[in-house]
């Protein structure tokens, strides 16, 4: 019996949250069951492509761009799925309702049994007055363009969706691969030079999201406090030429370590004392999940990391309203675990109800349901 085919859309070419998501999921379903095919944003490779190639996957990456010239784009959608009959299933990952009428055409509706419409974001509230008028069309449009909605969070359901139902489903991780080892803890202090520092560290694509400006003011806050800190972080992006000038303008660039992108964080999450992210906005926040199965205190911001997010009881949440010098001094007064305690925490993730199991259990019960 031939798998069935579930198209997967929504994926850049960069390796952030979603695409993070969408891959432990692809490498936890029953493959001989299910297959993933992916249609690519703004013609890009996806990050992981050997290994979907490798798994029988299939990438499609022709998109053409419906806002770009709305005529074209939909023709190009209309031959595409056309040619492409074979997908019992389109699994939309996005950020925002506002660009889901480019890929959930009336043909595509009328031709595919199933289409998902998974939200992994929430805004910040700024959306112009046309735009909110769109979201409010597309919201009116919902019943005829998916058969199920999803959202990473309740916060991020009712930002989308509002009194619309929808079911959620918490972002998961393969706890395994984020357990700490003091091992690895003392190789890469020693690598980094860091054995004897408090080090505050943060994971995350350098984007104006993840709010990294405002992290280097409270950075120098924390400095003022305990000049024994160091800043690592993990990461590139479009903003990393600003933050570095800007960490010299601020003249904290001696205590800040930039180890850029990196394949394998275990090691880095290891070597932390602290994870923090005061995000401007997030549907869930990922890579706190990471960070707690390490076993790593964390601090997010009120109200945009939401609370399915504080699997452990190791987060705290603090209000972006406050000003640099309140988080420095939560952060600092917040307790570090000793590696013990961190290895007692690393050893119960696994009832924390975030592994990618589970995750990819519920999702073949809704691929399936669509049969």
């Amino acid at each position: 019996m031939e798998p069935i085919r579930i198209l997967q859309y929504g994926l850049s070419g960069s390796l952030a949250g979603i695409e993070k998501v969408v891959m432990e999921l692809y490498r936890n379903v029953d493959r001989e069951k299910i297959q993933f095919d992916f249609l690519m944003m703004n013609n890009e490779e996806p990050y992981f492509k050997d290994e979907i190639l490798s798994y029988g996957g299939r990438i499609y990456q022709s998109i053409y761009q419906r806002g770009e010239n709305p005529i074209k784009g939909s023709l190009w959608n209309y031959n595409f799925f056309k040619k492409h009959d074979e997908f019992a299933t389109i699994h939309c990952h996005v950020s925002s309702l506002l660009s889901i009428d480019r890929i959930l055409t009336p043909y595509v509706c009328k031709h595919i049994p199933q289409r998902i419409i998974h939200i992994h974001n929430a805004g910040e509230g700024k959306e112009t007055k046309s735009q909110l008028k769109k979201l409010q069309k597309i919201r009116h449009k919902l019943p005829e363009l998916a058969t199920d909605l999803i959202a990473c969070s309740e916060f991020a359901g009712k930002y989308n969706f509002e009194e619309i139902a929808f079911k959620t489903v918490p972002n998961c991780i393969r706890t395994q691969e984020f357990m700490f080892d003091s091992n690895a803890r003392k190789v890469m202090r020693e690598k980094l030079q860091i054995t004897d520092k408090r080090v505050i560290g943060v994971v995350g694509v350098l984007r104006y999201q993840k709010n990294h400006e405002f992290l280097l003011n409270i950075f120098r806050e924390i400095l003022f406090r305990n000049p024994n800190c160091v800043l690592l972080v993990i990461g590139a992006g479009p903003l990393e030429t600003v933050l570095k000038r800007e960490a010299i303008e601020l003249g904290i660039e001696a205590s800040i370590i930039w180890a850029g992108k990196q394949e394998n964080v275990l090691p880095f999450y290891c070597a932390m004392d602290q994870y923090v992210m005061p995000s401007r906005y997030e549907g869930f926040g990922l890579v706190f999940l990471e960070a707690q199965c390490n076993g790593l205190p964390c601090v997010g911001s009120k109200v945009v990391v939401p609370i399915e997010a504080n699997v452990s009881g190791l987060m705290e949440y603090i209000d972006l309203d406050l000003p640099a010098q309140y988080w420095a001094e939560r952060i600092l007064n917040q307790r570090i675990l000793t590696a013990k305690e961190r290895c007692e925490v690393s050893k119960t993730c696994s009832s924390f109800h975030c592994d990618i199991s589970d995750y990819a259990k519920k999702f073949e019960e809704l691929y399936f349901k669509g049969e």
